[in-house]
């Protein structure tokens, strides 16, 4: 078996658009998927006007340093990935305006987080196909925040980090 990592970002974003996961899931209709690489501030602030919109990034796949050698039946593989999550700020997003759309960005973060790393909530896509992660889930690396405000645009990013560890069977 070769290492895909295809079956895991599709997972994710499934899981995010809320058609997977059995517990601690992201509620269908929260946020939509779209890149957001190549896009302006404003763009992206204009796609986000209806929903919050989300990008699923992968950043490294590669070998485990913990994988002994080639001559092991399974290799452990790991994976970097980044959850960036676009809000739309209203023009009358100052004060207590943007306060409440912080808040909402930090608590759609949590939602993010506990869905991608309860055990079995990543372990396959909704089509059947195994992500190979290991106990089904992500790690959190870097907990939740926001990333960026742009207020001249009307665009507010949350930031999230997550490693996923792989059991693959090498190459025969």
């Amino acid at each position: 078996m070769s290492l895909s990592t295809t079956p895991v970002l599709t997972a994710v974003k499934e899981v995010l658009l809320g058609s997977t996961g059995a517990t601690r899931t992201v509620p269908a209709n929260t946020f939509q998927y779209g890149k957001h690489g190549g896009l302006t501030d404003t763009e992206l602030a204009e796609r986000a006007i209806v929903k919050p919109v989300f990008d699923v990034e992968l950043l490294r796949a590669g070998r485990s340093p913990t994988t002994t050698g080639i001559f092991t039946t399974w290799g452990l593989y790991e994976l970097s990935l980044r959850v960036t999550v676009a809000y739309h700020l209203s023009d009358e997003a100052l004060d207590d305006a943007r306060e409440i759309a912080r808040a909402l960005a930090l608590d759609d973060a949590d939602k993010i987080l506990q869905a991608l790393t309860y055990p079995g909530n990543v372990r396959q896509t909704s089509a059947g196909a195994a992500t190979l992660l290991i106990s089904g889930c992500l790690q959190s690396t870097s907990g939740i925040g926001i990333w960026r405000e742009d207020l001249n645009n009307h665009l507010l990013i949350t930031e999230m980090s997550f490693l996923g560890r792989m059991r693959v069977a090498q190459a025969a």
